[in-house]
C-alpha cells in the first residue's frame, strides 16, 4: 500500500457542513430559492441552516436597513465624510415624480443630457458629425481610467453581442506609452473623437492622457482647431473649460455620482454615441427593476442583494475567510469580476467606521474571478482542492439568443457541475490526487436570457449588496479616499525622476 493511501486512511476526513444541512433539510433546494421576474438565485449550498439565516434576516430588519434605503432613495447626504447624496439612481429613474426640488433639477438635467447624446448619436449614424477638417468621424477614443472605465468596457462588451457600434470604440487608460503608441497607430485621428471621462478633472491618468490627445490633435490641426473633437465627462466644468475644451462639448455630472458607480451616467457617452438610446433604455431598464424591486420589498433581508450580503457577512466575519469569487458563464461577460472588485473593494475596504472609530469586525473582502469556462482552466483547482474554502457566485444563462451545436446547454451544465462539486466533492479512498472534500460554498445566479437590461439587473443588485454590507459594518460605502496617499507620493516620486536628482530612497532601484 502506498504511503498516500495510507496517510489518507489515517486522516479524518473533514465534515461537510453543506451535506450535513441538506440532511437535515430536505426541501433545502426549493426552500433556498430566491426569484426575481426572469432570475432566480440558488443559494442552497451554503454552510447556513435556514433557521440560523432567519434570525440574521430579523436582526438586519430589526437594525433599520429600509430607513437606511429610503435615505438613499430620497437623496439624503449618506457619504457623510464628504456630505455628499448617492445619486447615480437617477440616472435609471424614468419619470420625475416625487422627487426633492433638489433631485428634481438634477433629473431634469440628466434627460436634457439624454436628448443631447441621442442627437449626437443621430449626427454620428448619418455621417453629420464631421472632424475639423470635414472627415466623418468614425471613431471613439473612452479617455478614463478606474471607476470611469470599468463598466463602460463591460457594456461595450455586452452591448456589442446584440447591435453593431456606429463607431469604432477604443480605450484609453494607463500611462503605458503602448496603449497612446496604437491609439496613433491604429486610427486616422482627423475621423476621431475623444471623450474625457474623469468626474474631478484631476485624475493624473486621465489629465495625461487627455493632453496627449489634445496635442496630437493641435499638431494636425494647430490653434485649437482639433479641440472640437474632445468631449468632456465630469463634476468640475471649470476644470475642463481650463483645459480648453468646448462648452458645448462638457456634459456635467453632480458630485454625488461616485466614480464606481458612473457607468449610469454620461461618463459611458461612447456607449450611447455608439449603440444608441434604445439599448442605454434597456440597461437603464435592469437598474429600475432592481430600485423598484427594493423599494417594494416588506422585508429587504428576503431580497437577493441582503440574503447575498448576509451570506458574505457570515463567512468574513463568523468564518474568518478573506475572499469571494465571481465566474460568470459568458465570455462578454468576462470583466464583471474587474467590475465588482473595484464596486465592492473599493467601497467596503475600510477600517474605520461612520463615527472614526476602529472596525470591530472584518469590512469587504478580496474579490477575485474570471469567466467560466475559462475559470476551470485557471482557479478552479484551488476552490476545490485548495486548502481554504473560499465562497463563490456564478452567474449562468439559460438562453443566449443563438446557439451552435449545444454550446449553450453545455455552458449551462458546466456552470451547475461546478456549484455541486464544489458542494459535495467526491470521496476517493484510493487515490488521494483524486479526492474531493465538498463542502465549498456557493451561490447560483439563473437568468432567463443573456440581455443588456439583464447586465443592469446583475450590476445593481451587487451595488445594493455593497450598501446593505456597508450598512451592516457601519462604514461609508461611498467615499474612497484610500486611492489618495499613492496619488500625492507618485506626484512626488515623478518631480524626483524628472529632475533628476533621485533623492528618495524609494527611487534607489533605479538609479544606476
Amino acid at each position: 500500500m502506498s504511503s498516500t493511501v495510507k496517510a489518507m486512511q489515517n486522516t479524518n476526513q473533514p465534515i461537510n457542513k453543506i451535506e450535513q444541512i441538506f440532511n437535515k433539510e430536505p426541501n433545502r433546494r426549493d426552500a433556498c430559492v430566491v426569484k426575481m421576474d426572469g432570475l432566480k438565485v440558488d443559494y442552497s449550498r451554503h454552510w447556513l441552516p435556514q433557521d440560523e439565516l432567519k434570525a440574521k434576516q430579523q436582526k438586519l430588519d430589526n437594525s433599520g436597513i429600509k430607513d437606511f434605503l429610503n435615505s438613499i432613495w430620497q437623496g439624503e447626504h449618506v457619504n457623510k465624510s464628504e456630505d455628499r447624496p448617492v445619486y447615480h439612481l437617477l440616472y435609471r429613474t424614468f419619470d420625475g415624480i416625487n422627487l426633492s426640488p433638489e433631485m428634481k433639477a438634477v433629473w431634469n438635467q440628466i434627460q436634457t443630457d439624454f436628448k443631447r447624446l441621442s442627437d449626437l448619436h443621430e449626427q454620428i449614424k448619418s455621417g453629420s458629425l464631421k472632424g475639423a477638417s470635414g472627415k466623418t468621424i468614425k471613431n471613439c477614443v473612452h479617455v478614463g481610467i478606474g471607476g470611469s472605465t470599468l463598466g463602460p468596457v463591460l457594456m461595450n462588451d455586452v452591448f456589442s453581442a446584440f447591435q453593431k457600434s456606429v463607431l469604432n470604440i477604443h480605450f484609453l487608460a494607463n500611462l503605458d506609452p503602448i496603449e497612446w503608441s496604437l491609439i496613433e497607430r491604429d486610427l486616422d485621428l482627423e475621423e476621431t473623437i475623444f471623450v474625457v471621462a474623469s468626474k474631478s478633472f484631476s485624475t493624473p491618468e486621465t489629465m495625461e492622457n487627455a493632453k496627449l490627445a489634445m496635442s496630437a490633435l493641435n499638431d494636425i490641426y494647430g490653434n485649437d482647431k482639433g479641440m472640437s473633437q474632445i468631449y468632456a465627462v465630469t463634476s468640475s466644468k471649470v476644470g475642463a473649460k481650463d483645459l480648453s475644451v468646448p462648452e458645448e462639448n462638457i456634459f456635467e455630472i453632480h458630485e454625488g455620482i461616485n466614480g464606481r458607480f458612473s457607468f449610469w451616467s454620461p461618463i459611458s457617452m461612447a456607449m450611447s454615441l455608439g449603440y444608441g438610446p434604445e439599448m442605454m433604455k434597456e440597461f437603464f431598464e435592469g437598474g429600475a427593476v432592481v430600485d423598484t424591486y427594493m423599494k417594494q420589498a416588506e422585508d429587504v433581508s428576503k431580497t437577493i442583494p441582503a440574503i447575498t450580503a448576509i451570506l458574505g457577512d457570515y463567512y468574513r466575519n463568523e468564518e474568518g475567510i478573506l475572499a469571494h469569487a465571481v465566474v460568470p458563464y459568458a465570455t462578454k461577460y468576462a470583466r464583471l469580476p474587474e467590475c465588482l472588485q473595484q464596486l465592492d473593494m473599493e467601497s467596503n475596504g475600510k477600517s474605520f467606521t461612520n463615527e472614526g472609530a476602529r472596525a470591530t469586525c472584518a469590512t469587504g473582502p478580496l474579490i477575485f474571478g474570471q469567466y467560466g469556462t475559462m475559470a476551470q482552466h485557471a482557479f478552479m483547482q484551488w476552490l476545490h482542492q485548495g486548502t481554504d474554502p473560499i465562497p463563490a457566485d456564478f452567474v449562468a444563462f439559460k438562453d443566449f439568443g443563438v446557439d451552435f451545436g449545444t454550446h449553450k446547454d453545455q455552458l449551462l451544465s458546466h456552470a451547475i457541475a461546478q456549484v455541486e462539486a464544489l458542494a459535495f466533492g467526491q470521496e476517493n479512498k484510493q487515490e488521494v490526487a483524486r479526492h474531493f472534500d465538498g463542502n465549498r460554498p456557493s451561490s447560483l445566479f439563473v437568468f432567463d436570457k443573456f440581455s443588456v437590461q439583464n447586465l443592469g439587473v446583475l450590476l445593481a443588485l451587487y451595488e445594493y449588496k455593497v450598501f446593505i454590507q456597508g450598512f451592516m459594518w457601519g462604514i461609508n460605502s461611498f467615499d474612497q479616499f484610500g486611492v489618495e496617499l499613492g496619488k500625492t507620493l507618485s506626484k512626488e516620486l515623478f518631480d524626483d525622476i524628472k529632475s533628476g536628482a533621485h533623492s528618495s530612497p524609494a527611487l534607489k532601484i533605479i538609479q544606476d
